[in-house]
């Protein structure tokens, strides 16, 4: 039986971070922030310590920071490739020249030197690829047009859609507004139909709701602390009170009337048996 594994972020920060364990091997997407990844280096070991495959959705550090993090560490985890579709360095810098704890150039010259350095197959995805491990089939539903000048880095994820013994999940990372509008014009609407999905930019100002209602998911995957999850001014502030729309996106989804559980990451990394 498949195991995904949505990680708890233990630093209570913004953050992503999967680890599928499926016939063919392990499989992470994204990873999440680069304060994650002793928790996660832990993890992989106690999984085995090699990566099948590791797919990135998009060059923010809370989702990549991780994955530069351990690989530049050399901690003995093994990962044999990666898939990934960044815009180009130029388009993002233009547009987003700063990030978290670093530039927007610094991170992809930290990326694409430990590619290099460790000699790991990087493979650059395109729209409707496919790719097969054992039972598992990924398919790529989105990836960065350039044409979209507008938050540019979230917009440019890409959408995996992993299918395995008979369950489809959707993984959408920090895709906004305008990527979700293409991803409805060019996707065929089976194909975004999925049993599960992570819901975009940690449950805050991501995807409109009628991607959501295309999605019809019957289990909604929230990578988001407490503080998100309940729009909390400050950590300490009470619910409700800053400016994200978590709250406006879990009415969304609860007036579905699909969606039969939340898995919430800042409860507890969940473990999904698909």
């Amino acid at each position: 039986m498949a195991k995904l594994h949505m990680l708890k972020s233990f630093t209570d920060t913004i953050s992503m971070s999967f680890v599928l364990e499926g016939d063919d091997g392990i499989f992470v997407v994204d990873g999440g922030d680069y304060t994650e990844a002793d928790y996660m280096l832990e993890y992989l070991r106690m999984l085995g310590g090699r990566v099948r495959a590791w797919f990135l959705t998009h060059p923010h550090d809370d989702h990549v920071g991780c994955l530069i993090s351990l690989l530049e560490g050399n901690d003995g985890i093994r990962v044999d490739e990666i898939y990934y579709n960044f815009p180009t360095e130029e388009f993002a810098v233009s547009h987003e020249p700063n990030q978290g704890s670093m530039t927007t150039a610094q991170l992809y010259k930290r990326f694409y030197d430990i590619i290099k350095n460790r000699c790991i197959k990087a493979v650059r995805v395109n729209k409707l690829d496919e790719y097969s491990f054992g039972n598992l089939t990924v398919r790529v539903l989105h990836t960065p047009n350039e044409k979209i000048t507008e938050d540019v880095l979230n917009n440019s994820s890409v959408v995996f859609r992993f299918e395995t013994k008979g369950k489809s999940l959707l993984f959408l990372g920090d895709l906004g507004i305008v990527g979700g509008r293409e991803l409805l014009e060019q996707i065929p609407e089976e194909l975004i139909r999925a049993d599960y999905v992570q819901v975009s930019h940690h449950g805050q100002i991501g995807v409109e709701r009628r991607v959501y209602e295309a999605i019809a998911p019957k289990y909604a995957m929230w990578c988001a602390p407490e503080w998100v999850w309940s729009n909390r001014a400050g950590k300490d502030a009470g619910y409700d009170t800053g400016e994200m729309t978590t709250p406006v996106v879990r009415g969304w989804l609860s007036e579905l009337g699909t969606v039969r559980q939340n898995y919430l990451a800042f409860d507890t990394t969940q473990i999904i048996d698909l």
